[in-house]
């Protein structure tokens, strides 16, 4: 939407002046308008101070940003000039699908975003290099401002549970946390007079609705997966007859370019994150066993459950071959191509090297098992009326076997609902092996639990036997503990890898392909 007002510039003849506003699309203006060093278009900002009141109740929080500023790269401006101001403006715009996240619906329908960005700073419009001067000054080195940058445009967000929303919007753009601040102003003199009355508008605009725009980290694709987050929030009351329900979008993945090294990169980093866990496990493993010859009798007092968790996690992916301490994250529709690593170099090297330092834990954690019971046996053999007071680990399985029992059954109902209490369908043949392969998904990924809580039986053993001095080592519980919280933090920041076969029409486009 397009105000303006004619005025004469002669004082002596002074007239009424003449206002006007016209609706035309913000794509149809950019095509149109050509940067003219002559004729300087300008944009004037009315919004700014309330974008900045939303800025501060909405910025991340100061360690928030400070992580974000060292570590993450967002787009941004390759200067304060018009030239890294079309290009942000471009790189900003987006035509993309999305879906609703408050739907509570396993297949929520698609809507179709589209952000066009009209002006920025000082540019408006875009900024179009004629002669070659002008050419080597857009094309001057990257060097990214910090500062928040004035934006306009529009909004659009076309679907059934949107009605065409289309929103005219003012605010600011955060590159640091790349993050956009917008009002929305929609205009509403369609409504009925009667429901206008008495609301707050400029002009039979409504502008009190706050839009934040999430945009993705550059250097965090090989982590997170590139998708830009919506958020619409009114601040009319809900009495008011123009509030908006608040919405929150998500796009589908979006393009860009060197996928596949991002992958690669991925793959690779995770590699030597297990080489660099399996090498603190048997760092581990060797202080527990310097900790039991220098405490000596304390040592029948570890819980031979606990040891053997550890060794059926180191070998188990031995003869299976499965990835160990985590898996490769991926999103594999059915029939879908995974990546085959095992053609690269590198990655033959590092698994071999996972399996030989899979083997050299193995075999430490079997001779830690042979001590504990070895000085189970010497204290037995020292004084045989200790063997009613000896460590048994019997009573300590059936417990931590039975602890598993009620928790994995509690976790398969939450996950699943609970099974109804009769029922007359039975299933046969590939319902049932489906029904089993199911269970058996299950069990794989509860036996990451299991080694998450390795020090339950040494918990429950410490309660039934009268512990003579400390059996475990600092450094054995704390570097297993340490190990298991950063798989969990690395397993919940990470997204699923898109297939190999992910279709080009599934990413959507956004301008010059996600700045790469």
């Amino acid at each position: 939407m397009i105000f303006g007002t004619i005025s004469s510039i002669n004082e002596q003849e002074m007239h009424a002046y003449l206002m006007f506003e016209k609706e035309t699309l913000s794509k149809n203006l950019l095509d149109r308008y050509q940067f003219n060093r002559h004729l300087k278009w300008s944009y004037n900002y009315s919004k700014i101070m309330q974008a900045r009141d939303f800025q501060e109740r909405s910025k991340p929080s100061k360690l928030g940003t400070i992580m974000r500023k060292s570590f993450l790269w967002y787009p941004s401006s390759k200067s304060d000039g018009i030239a890294g101001f079309s290009f942000l403006s471009d790189v900003l715009c987006l035509k993309a699908c999305a879906v609703p996240k408050t739907l509570q619906n396993p297949l929520p329908p698609k809507v179709y975003v589209d952000i066009v960005v009209l002006s920025m700073g000082s540019l408006f419009g875009r900024y179009w290099p004629r002669s070659h001067q002008e050419k080597v000054e857009y094309d001057q080195p990257f060097h990214p401002i910090a500062e928040p940058i004035e934006i306009s445009g529009h909004l659009s967000i076309t679907g059934e549970q949107f009605h065409n929303l289309s929103l005219f919007f003012e605010g600011l753009y955060d590159p640091v946390v790349g993050q956009m601040y917008m009002i929305g102003c929609r205009d509403v003199r369609a409504f009925q007079n009667s429901i206008l009355n008495g609301t707050n508008l400029e002009g039979g605009m409504d502008s009190l609705d706050e839009v934040r725009v999430q945009y993705p980290s550059r250097n965090a694709r090989w982590l997170q997966n590139t998708k830009i987050k919506f958020s619409i929030n009114s601040k009319r009351s809900k009495e008011d007859p123009l509030h908006r329900i608040p919405t929150s979008l998500d796009t589908f993945l979006l393009s860009y370019q060197k996928k596949l090294d991002y992958v690669i990169f991925r793959k690779s980093f995770e590699t030597v994150i297990r080489v660099l866990m399996i090498t603190v496990a048997i760092l581990c493993t060797l202080s527990q066993s310097r900790h039991s010859e220098n405490e000596g009798h304390s040592t029948a007092y570890m819980s031979l459950v606990m040891v053997g968790i550890h060794s059926l996690g180191y070998g188990i992916p031995l003869i299976t071959g499965d990835e160990v301490l985590f898996r490769w994250k991926e999103l594999s529709p059915n029939n879908s191509q995974t990546y085959d690593f095992g053609k690269f170099q590198r990655f033959q090297v590092l698994d071999c090297s996972i399996k030989i330092l899979l083997l050299v834990a193995l075999l430490l954690t079997t001779k830690l098992l042979q001590k504990i019971w070895e000085s189970r046996s010497r204290q037995l053999d020292h004084d045989k009326k200790l063997k009613p007071q000896m460590p048994s680990d019997k009573i300590v399985f059936l417990i931590t076997l039975f602890i598993h029992i009620i928790v994995f059954s509690i976790c398969h109902c939450i996950r699943n609902g609970f099974p109804p209490l009769q029922s007359g369908n039975y299933m046969y043949g590939r319902g049932y092996m489906k029904n089993f392969l199911k269970w058996w998904g299950e069990l794989e990924n509860y036996a990451g639990l299991v080694q998450d809580f390795f020090l339950l039986p040494q918990i429950i053993g410490n309660a039934l036997w009268h512990i003579q001095g400390k059996p475990l080592s600092k450094f054995y519980y704390l570097g297993f503990t340490m190990v298991r919280v950063l798989l969990h933090a690395y397993d919940y920041a990470r997204d699923p890898v898109p297939s190999r076969d992910h279709g080009d029409n599934e990413f959507q486009y956004m301008g010059l392909e996600f700045y790469s």
